[in-house]
């Protein structure tokens, strides 16, 4: 039997990833400050990061940054923040005491982890709430 290092992956005190999503999320933050009111638009992150800041797609990641909040302000600037607030706020108003807490719970992992757009999460969600609305109080 050969004997193996541990990888990256299991170092506890490594720091790359940390500092990789440092980068990734001052690249958003540069870009939200050259378009603050409306944003590159949504899905355009990508073709933004390659067009106009050169960034090597094998060593970034393109698509999209580590929190939900940046990337809509970056994608749909102040303006789209304030109208996905204010329809957040009203799902909320419409959402049983179970479905909110998970509401609340996934807004908040998506702060750093941006799960809110992954269509399996929402699916999941949707199904939930809807169950947990159907059963009586």
């Amino acid at each position: 039997m050969a004997l193996t290092l541990p990888g990256e992956g299991v170092k506890i005190w490594r720091l790359s990833t940390f500092y990789g999503l440092l980068s990734e999320d001052s690249l958003g933050w540069q870009i939200f400050s050259r378009h603050p009111l409306l944003g590159v638009g949504f899905n355009n992150i990508g073709l933004y990061k390659l067009r106009f800041l050169f960034l090597d797609p094998l060593t970034h990641s393109v698509g999209w940054f580590s929190s939900i909040l940046l990337n809509i302000l970056v994608t749909t600037g102040l303006i789209g923040l304030i109208f996905w607030g204010v329809f957040l706020f009203l799902f909320y108003q419409q959402l049983n005491s179970f479905s909110r807490w998970l509401f609340l719970f996934l807004i908040f992992h998506s702060l750093f982890h941006n799960s809110f757009f992954y269509p399996f999460t929402l699916m999941i969600f949707f199904l939930i709430a809807g169950i947990m609305e159907q059963q009586p109080s």
